[in-house]
Parts: structure tokens; sequence; C-alpha cells
């Protein structure tokens, strides 16, 4: 329980930090948001709409409305489960579920997503100590935003918790785009080979040159 409560204190923090800051989006920022904001018959971006989405993002961050969706991967013929693949999605006041299409351009424009990835690693960690407990063998897949792959100081704080929770590690796998992970700096790299010294696996999406 301490060990919990130490982790949702961190996260709050984070949380705060961002809520805190001057996140409006810039005018230079607003083109291109047509995949957010659909744009109307005039053909003119609705940016007051893309405000709101980005004030929803925030607001349910610091209210807790960023829920955990698993999916889950199996092997076959026998259809067991090996992994579940761990997706976020956020809900309103009124608890409809937005779509990642509809909030990820505004979010990463932000610099918020570092805090959606961290509420999801947290809440995978939590899940991987809840099977460990009743001994079910699986493991967790993680979406990582390239934001997130190329925050070292993010990356350097999860390497020291897997040091210090290094049961965790063999369960738990980041997931990332091929052009994201060989898009990675040096410092990246370097947190990513102490993540697969300590036992956390890859998963490459978007594979598209062997």
């Amino acid at each position: 329980i301490e060990t919990v409560v130490a982790e949702v204190k961190v996260l709050q923090g984070l949380i705060e930090q961002l809520y805190a800051r001057n996140v409006a989006i810039p005018a230079g920022l607003r083109k291109g948001l047509s995949a957010v904001v659909p744009p109307d018959e005039g053909g003119v971006h609705n940016d007051a709409a893309a405000g709101d989405m980005l004030e929803l993002v925030r607001d349910a961050l610091r209210r807790d409305r960023v829920d955990l969706f698993l999916q889950p991967i199996v092997s076959l013929p026998q259809r067991k489960h090996r992994f579940y693949e761990c997706f976020s999605r956020i809900r309103t006041a009124e608890g409809a579920l937005i779509q990642p299409q509809e909030y990820i351009e505004v979010a990463e424009r932000a610099g918020l997503m570092a805090a959606i990835d961290n509420l999801l690693l947290f809440r995978s960690v939590q899940l991987v100590r809840k099977t460990q407990k009743s001994k079910v063998d699986v493991g967790f897949v993680c979406n990582i935003s390239p934001h997130t792959l190329s925050d070292s100081i993010f990356l350097s704080e999860f390497v020291t918790y897997i040091e210090e929770h290094q049961g965790l590690a063999a369960k738990l796998v980041l997931e990332f785009p091929r052009k994201d992970f060989l898009a990675h700096d040096a410092a990246t790299a370097e947190a990513l080979t102490r993540l697969l010294q300590l036992g956390v696996r890859f998963s490459i999406d978007q594979v598209d040159d062997l």
C-alpha cells in the first residue's frame, strides 16, 4: 500500500505541474488540426473546439478520467491469454469516451502525452502486481508516444523505477512505431538499453521495412 501511495503522489505531482502550465494552443500550432477537429463546410478550422478539446484533456488528467482499456493477445490454437495490450481512453465529465484520434494531436502539441503515458504505465504496473499475486502468467504491452520516447527525463525516471522494482520488468513490453524507434537519440538509446538489461521487452509497431 505504501508503494502505491508513493506512486500516486509522484504522478499527482506531475499532473499538477502540467495542469499549471500555460498550455493554450499558439496560433502557429493551430494549423493542421483537422484530424482532431473536422473543418466546417467552409473549410475553416474550428479553433474554439480545439481549445475545448485541450481543456477537456487537461481536466481529465487532473480529475482522474483517463481509463485503462485492455485488448487480449492470445496464442493459437489454444487461445490462451499471453498478453494484454494497454490503451488509454479519456472520459468527459458526463462519462462519454473520447477516442485517441480526437485528442492525441492536441495533447501532443500541448506537451501532455507524457502525463497520459505515465498514467498508462503506472496502471499497467499495478495490473502486473495483481497478476503476480494471483500467479497469472500474462504480460502487458504499453503503447509509448514519440514525445515520451524522446523525453530523456521521463525515460531516466522510469529506468530508476524499474531498477527499484525489477520484478515487474519481465511482464512489461513497451511498444512504439518503427520510425520513432529508429529516430531516437543517444540519451534515449542509453535508457532503452538499460531497460532491456533489466528485462523490459519492446514491441515494434508499423514495420514497413525489415
